[in-house]
């Protein structure tokens, strides 16, 4: 019973592993919290479920028996665009050229990411017994790998700021609601980090009438808190 436990407890741990990996690219000198990295997580598996979902649609309109690396495209043309977009197509050709090129070693090292494909072709069969073709989870598995990069490139910046040595989930919080297109992503599928708290917000003619030590309280409120402690539209007409 208890190797069970921990086997499902392990199971549900996914892409940790590669999330430490991939910080250490991006600033070998920081690290993560666990409650953030449990947490960012949680959204790449719930990110990878809905462009699943969108992959076995697409695939049932086209009557295909076959994902291929068309469907994983499109149905990222139809969940992410704009920049994000882009630099995602441009790394997922990228390590598809380059498992390609070489014909040895793991699908992976192949491919010259640290994400697995072996883990993403789980999540685009759901269970079902599905044709993929060898280069649609390498593709999408950097597609990941970078919007992991991504997002903790810009909580590094955001820690640094507020003089943190390791990621937490407030620096992720904030990093992703100061950038339009992952901000847009998030909010489409309502995701937000539990205790992320929200990005300060407090109006100035709210400030001219108010002590610093209101204000103080408010701040910390705004921390902790998933929702403004006043609404921003009684003041979108000061």
């Amino acid at each position: 019973m208890e190797d069970q436990q921990k086997h499902a407890k392990k199971k549900n741990h996914f892409f940790e592993i590669y999330i430490s990996k991939v910080l250490k690219q991006v600033s070998p000198h920081n690290g993560i919290t666990s409650n953030a990295k449990q947490q960012l997580n949680s959204f790449l598996c719930i990110l990878l479920k809905e462009i699943s979902l969108m992959v076995s649609e697409l695939k049932k309109i086209s009557k295909k028996k076959t994902i291929s690396l068309k469907e994983i495209k499109n149905a990222l043309n139809i969940i992410l665009f704009g920049e994000l977009l882009s630099c995602c197509t441009r790394e997922g050709d990228k390590a598809c050229d380059a498992y390609s090129n070489e014909s040895k070693g793991s699908r992976h090292s192949r491919a010259n990411i640290i994400f697995s494909p072996s883990l993403v072709d789980k999540f685009l069969r759901n269970n079902s017994k599905f044709c993929i073709t060898r280069l649609s989870p390498v593709y999408l598995a950097s597609v990941l790998e970078f919007i992991t990069f991504e997002i903790l490139d810009i909580s590094v910046k955001n820690s640094k700021e507020r003089k943190h040595n390791r990621i937490t989930v407030r620096d992720m919080e904030l990093s992703i609601r100061n950038d339009i297109e992952l901000d847009t992503l998030f909010k489409k599928y309502n995701i937000s980090f539990l205790g992320g708290g929200v990005v300060p917000f407090i109006h100035n003619s709210f400030k001219a009438n108010t002590n610093s030590l209101a204000l103080k309280n408010i701040n910390n409120q705004q921390k902790n808190s998933d929702s403004l402690i006043l609404a921003k539209s009684p003041f979108k007409t000061c």
